[in-house]
């Protein structure tokens, strides 16, 4: 089973040697095109979340600031509940 698996993939890269030339410059090709899509959504990420830290620096200081409020009750559990320690 090893020996026709190296077998079938000795001779896969002896083709790919063989054409290697139209497939490697499409691989490369890819490659390209993949790192500029990655960094254009890279650097607009970067420009929104500049954008955003500005736009709140020009916010008043009051207005940056938020409350929040909580209209629910704190009930305690029961002794029998709670986690006992062994000594």
């Amino acid at each position: 089973m090893l020996r026709s698996a190296g077998y079938v993939l000795g001779l896969a890269g002896r083709r790919f040697r063989s054409r290697s030339g139209g497939v490697l410059q499409a691989s490369v090709g890819i490659a390209i095109g993949t790192a500029v899509v990655f960094g254009v959504l890279v650097g607009t990420q970067v420009a929104q979340d500049r954008s955003v830290s500005q736009a709140i620096d020009r916010l008043p200081a009051a207005s940056r600031s938020t409350r929040a409020v909580w209209f629910g009750a704190i009930t305690a559990r029961p002794s029998s509940a709670r986690p006992t320690i062994p000594s």
